[in-house]
This record gives structure tokens, sequence and C-alpha cells, in this order.
């Protein structure tokens, strides 16, 4: 299982505003994303467990879509990789202020200093590409 396990308490405050800018990019604002029937099939995917914090905090999974970038939180013990069929694939843990830095732009991916991440390089920089692109 990817992530650790959760204990209620307040939620670190930069994933609010990733998830806006996952949300915006993937052409959905703010509402949540919907959950697709079907296991989809793409190029490019990246999970983020984003928890190198003493918050509370997802894991995402984000990926290709019709319209650009798609992306969901993934359910405490799922496998992240089981909800996608993928070309490339990337993953690991980080900090979600790290990952707010990835998506804005300001850094070139989401582990940061205190995060590790593994897997296809391209998928995670098509991806950030992706998301500062909408």
């Amino acid at each position: 299982m990817v992530g650790r396990t959760r204990v209620e308490g307040p939620e670190d405050p930069s994933v609010a505003r990733v998830e806006a800018i996952l949300g915006l990019a993937a052409g959905f604002g703010s509402t949540a994303p919907q959950v697709p029937e079907a296991i989809p099939v793409v190029t490019n995917a990246l999970w983020i467990c984003a928890c190198v914090t003493f918050d509370e905090a997802p894991t995402w999974l984000i990926h290709d879509g019709d319209r650009g970038v798609s992306w969901r939180r993934v359910p405490a013990g799922v496998e992240p990789m089981d909800l996608v069929e993928a070309r490339t694939s990337a993953g690991g843990h980080a900090d979600p202020k790290e990952v707010l830095l990835w998506v804005e732009g300001k850094a070139l991916d989401p582990w940061g200093s205190g995060g590790s991440g593994s897997g296809d390089a391209a998928a995670v920089e098509e991806l950030g590409r992706s998301i500062r692109q909408s």
C-alpha cells in the first residue's frame, strides 16, 4: 500500500491550493473530479503520496486525459496504479508544499528536498507542462 496510516487531523494548507490548480487544469474548477467508470488507458500517469507533512494530506493520481489533465484522490487502501493503465508512469512521496511549487511551475518535480520519487521522469515533465499550460 502507498502512503501511511492517517490519523484524523487538520489538512495541510497546501492541499486545497494544489487541488484548485489541478481542478482548473482538468477543466472542472472547484468541483470534485468524476471517478471514471472504466480504468482509463493513458500515456502518462503520476501518483503522489503527499505524506511528507505533519498534517493530513491525500495521495493524488494525475494523468493525461481527453482534455489535458485528469486527477483524483486515491482512496485509502487502493494502489494508485490500479486505477489507470499508463504507458509511462512515476510516483513517490512528497511534501504538499513541494507539490504546490511543482504545479505552479516553480520546481522541476514534486519531490523537493524531503521527498522521493521514481519512475519515468518524462511522465512528471509532461504532466507538469500540461498542468501549467491550462
